[in-house]
C-alpha cells in the first residue's frame, strides 16, 4: 500500500469557541462536518443543532478570504447534528442531514450564497440518527435505536417522504 500523508492546510474558527485554547465555549462542539469544494461551501454540525457554512473554500481547503471569514448559521435541528451527505442530483442539491432529536432535515443547496432553506423534515426514528446515504433514489438511515430506515422518493416534487 502507498503512505498517505495529511498535513494541516487551515483551520477555521467557531464564533463559539476561545481563539486561545481552541476549546468550547458554552459546551458546543462540532460533532460532523462536509466539505463541497464544487459549491466553495464548508459545513459543520454543532452539538447544540446549528449548522455553521463557510463560503469561498478553494480545492486545497484554504479559504479565498480571510480566514477570520464568519459562518453563516442554519438552525432547524432541536439536538446534535450527527451527521451530513450531499446529493447533487436531487433538486438542484440538498443537503441531508441527522440529529439527535430524530429528525432528518433536507436543506435547499440550489442558491447557498443567497439563501439555505430547511425545505423537508423527515420522522420516525426513535433514537440519534447516526448515518446517512442516498443512491437509486433511495435514501438510507440508521440510528441508535437500531433500526436502518429505507425511504423512497415518491413525490412529483421530488421531494423525500416517508413510504
Amino acid at each position: 500500500m502507498t503512505s498517505i500523508e495529511f498535513r494541516p492546510v487551515c483551520s477555521y474558527a467557531s464564533p463559539l469557541s476561545s481563539q486561545r485554547t481552541r476549546r468550547s465555549v458554552h459546551g458546543v462542539s462540532a460533532s460532523c462536518c462536509m466539505v463541497l469544494p464544487q459549491r466553495g461551501l464548508l459545513f459543520a454540525g454543532l452539538s447544540d443543532g446549528k449548522i455553521l457554512v463557510w463560503e469561498s473554500i478553494d480545492r486545497n481547503g484554504g479559504d479565498r478570504r480571510a480566514k477570520e471569514s464568519k459562518p453563516r448559521v442554519l438552525e432547524g435541528h432541536k439536538g446534535d447534528v450527527r451527521s451530513m451527505i450531499f446529493v447533487e442530483s436531487l433538486c438542484q442539491g440538498v443537503m441531508i442531514t441527522g440529529a439527535s432529536d430524530r429528525c432528518i432535515k433536507m436543506w435547499d443547496l440550489s442558491d447557498p450564497r443567497i439563501n439555505i432553506p430547511c425545505v423537508h423534515s423527515l420522522y420516525g426514528h426513535g433514537g440519534t440518527v447516526i448515518a446517512l446515504d442516498y443512491g437509486l433514489d433511495l435514501l438510507l438511515s440508521s440510528s441508535t435505536d437500531g433500526f436502518l430506515f429505507v425511504w423512497r422518493d415518491s413525490s412529483p416534487a421530488r421531494l423525500l417522504r416517508f413510504p
